[in-house]
């Protein structure tokens, strides 16, 4: 069959064999595939996009530099049915589904080498994920299923209502009820105003979040509980700029600004905070260097002595970025607080008033590890030593981790770790720990 693969950003057609359908799967036959966004950005960023993805973990994610096809958005025809199915849909129906093969471990379909999306000719599903298409509709409609699913699911958690008894107990043991309700209703929006460069080239790129919550709360009057109403409001805003500009031999420069501002109202905590943030991001991979400058401050809050503030500097050696095999080393300088995520801060559930401030401290840590192939190459060990400094402690470690490294690999990880760390105040702590961590 015919196929368009796509591998860090090369597309092209080419010949595959037939997928056949396993245990519980269907072959289906691509009528209509749309072009979602996330496959611009795994095309144009796939380093960024696997490592992100191998961090992230879920079951929607690419974690493979392999050639993959892409297409999650689609519509297609049923031909043919694997073992052990329940043959509920037809051959010839036209079906929907969520992109995921529900094997042991899940695949994300269009983003796994094992599971190829819809801009193949044909393709697999599962059959408990396939839902019939209804008669009539076109196909290449049919095919936005799955991105109005994304929409719908987030508009049904932008309001609710519940209802249930309150009730209060005095310190003599008396007990009054009364019925209470509590109503919900949320918006927001998150978008590129300005989409950022797909092509590696230089560019703009200005995105907008913002979002606005109304809450009230309210109980019954009794004959001896008096009504209550209470309201609670949010109103949060956010912009994040920058701009590429592409270097030779596939460098980048990227500055960076981000600005946000947040009010919460009514009868809870109050209160209002503005937040700015920047740095510059310098990337050469043809040397494997990357500089990471980065500095945030709280330009307001109701607490006229609240400071927050931090910056931070990092420097990465890393020749081989799309593999963690081979040598790496990192160097890290922080003052003050959080020199990131600011705007994040913002954005998270905590009321405005349980910002604490930052202390204007200063940190520096290496880490230097080396990356070598494990199990045929199928995961990647790493030997590593580490070493921090702060105004009063310094820690030493040394360490070993295996992770994945190809898609055939399980979602597997182990390290194990010991440190010293050693105090001006207090005498020194040793640790040693071991972690296992698995997805599906």
């Amino acid at each position: 069959m015919r196929a368009a693969l796509m591998q860090r950003g090369r597309i092209w057609v080419d010949d595959l064999e037939m997928p056949e359908p396993g245990p519980g799967e269907l072959l289906v036959r691509s009528l209509a595939c749309g072009i979602c966004g996330s496959d611009l950005h795994a095309a144009a960023h796939t380093d960024e996009f696997v490592a992100t993805s191998r961090e992230a973990g879920g079951a929607f994610k690419l974690t493979t530099f392999d050639p993959v096809v892409l297409g999650h958005e689609f519509a297609a025809e049923l031909v043919d049915y694997g073992p052990d199915t329940e043959r509920r849909l037809k051959a010839g129906d036209v079906l929907c589904s969520v992109p995921v093969l529900t094997r042991a471990a899940a695949l994300p379909i269009g983003y796994s080498n094992e599971a190829h999306g819809a801009f193949a000719e044909f393709f697999l599903l599962s059959e408990r994920l396939a839902l019939p298409v209804p008669a009539g509709t076109p196909a290449d409609l049919a095919a936005l299923t799955e991105p109005m699913a994304v929409g719908l699911h987030a508009v049904r958690k932008a309001a609710g209502y519940g209802s249930g008894e309150v009730t209060l107990e005095t310190a003599s043991g008396d007990r009054y009820s009364a019925d209470t309700s509590w109503t919900m209703a949320a918006t927001g929006v998150r978008g590129d105003l300005l989409a950022p460069p797909e092509d590696g080239s230089s560019g703009p790129a200005l995105a907008l979040t913002s979002d606005a919550l109304w809450a009230r709360t309210s109980s019954a009057k009794t004959g001896e509980l008096a009504a209550t109403d209470s309201d609670a409001t949010r109103l949060r805003l956010g912009l994040e700029g920058s701009y590429r500009m592409a270097l030779a031999d596939g460098g980048s420069l990227v500055p960076k600004l981000e600005i946000g501002a947040r009010h919460d109202g009514g009868d809870a905590e109050t209160g209002f905070g503005a937040e700015l943030g920047g740095g510059v991001a310098w990337a050469d991979p043809r040397l494997g260097l990357s500089l990471d400058l980065s500095g945030r401050t709280l330009l307001a809050h109701e607490n006229d002595d609240l400071k927050d503030q931090g910056f931070s500097a990092a420097l990465a050696f890393e020749p081989a970025p799309g593999t963690q095999q081979g040598p790496s080393l990192s160097l890290r300088q922080d003052f003050g607080g959080q020199a990131q995520g600011g705007l994040d801060a913002l954005f998270a559930p905590a009321p405005l008033e349980e910002r604490t401030g930052s202390e204007a401290t200063s940190r520096w840590a290496m880490e230097a590890a080396y990356g070598f192939p494990a199990f045929g190459g199928r995961f990647t060990g790493s030997p590593h030593v580490g070493f921090g400094l702060a105004t009063d402690a310094r820690d030493y470690s040394v360490g070993w981790r295996l992770t994945p490294e190809a898609a055939s690999a399980p979602d597997l990880s182990f390290g194990l770790r010991a440190s010293r760390r050693e105090s001006d105040t207090a005498d020194p702590e040793h640790t040693v720990g071991f972690e296992v961590r698995a997805r599906w």
